[in-house]
């Protein structure tokens, strides 16, 4: 099996970050293109308390999921990557479209390890993107202690 296109999504974590390297060292071997997708998901500027009004909260995590995804392509070690995409909406549906929009062979994403009654509280986009994806799916777990 050949990956020609790797989607990686970023989020600003450092476990997203590991998920950049496995990629970039993904896209390397196989001779891949390598592309960065982060998601804005309009639900987190509801109800968060910094002064500012849905809107301008909004357009401050667009302008942080700008610089989550430049930090991304300049800790690949891959050849630099050009395409960048930014998306609103629910991550795991966003992350999965922009996977086919692309044609993405195969979406590397990093998981926080959440099992048992956490994993079913809170959810896991990882596992909501294995469960949507249409391509394989290489989930990069937590480091571990």
């Amino acid at each position: 099996m050949n990956f020609d296109k790797i989607l990686v999504a970023v989020d600003g974590s450092e476990l997203a970050l590991r998920a950049v390297a496995v990629g970039s060292t993904l896209a390397q071997a196989m001779g891949a293109e390598l592309v960065f997708v982060h998601v804005v998901d309009p639900a987190g500027a509801i109800g968060m308390d910094g002064g500012l009004g849905e809107s301008e909260m909004l357009e401050v995590l667009r302008d942080e999921g700008r610089n989550i995804l430049d930090t991304a392509a300049g800790k690949a070690s891959a050849r630099p990557s050009s395409l960048r995409l930014q998306r609103e909406g629910q991550p795991a549906a966003e992350i999965c479209a922009s996977a086919f929009e692309y044609g993405a062979d195969v979406i590397v994403v990093g998981t926080h390890g959440r099992s048992g009654l956490a994993r079913l509280v809170m959810g896991s986009t990882a596992e909501e993107v294995i469960r949507q994806s249409s391509c394989p799916v290489l989930v990069v777990p937590q480091p571990q202690a």
